[in-house]
């Protein structure tokens, strides 16, 4: 590769950011166990150190959960429809 192309991938790649962090955990091909590895390939900084990346990944997770977390409460009615008439959105007769 030329210096320049060395010089955007060190750039873009050597700093793990929140998003492409949780991008990997979301993404069913890949876990969380396998980020800190991701993490100490990119960064090439011990594994303490790249735990603690890891563990703020999974702050930033925590926090996306919480904000999206839905308090549900006795007066909360389902929005799923009644099992009755669930075959009917396929076309099946009930």
């Amino acid at each position: 590769m030329s210096s320049e192309m060395i010089e955007k991938f060190d750039k873009y790649l050597k700093e793990i950011q929140g998003p492409m962090g949780l991008a990997t955990i979301l993404d069913p091909w890949f876990k969380i166990d396998y980020l800190l590895g991701f993490i100490e390939t990119l960064t090439g900084q011990s594994r303490e150190e790249c735990a603690q990346k890891l563990v703020e990944v999974k702050n930033i997770l925590y926090d996306l959960m919480k904000e999206y977390e839905v308090e549900e409460d006795d007066n909360t009615e389902s929005l799923a429809p009644p099992l009755a008439n669930s075959g009917a959105c396929l076309g099946l007769k009930t």
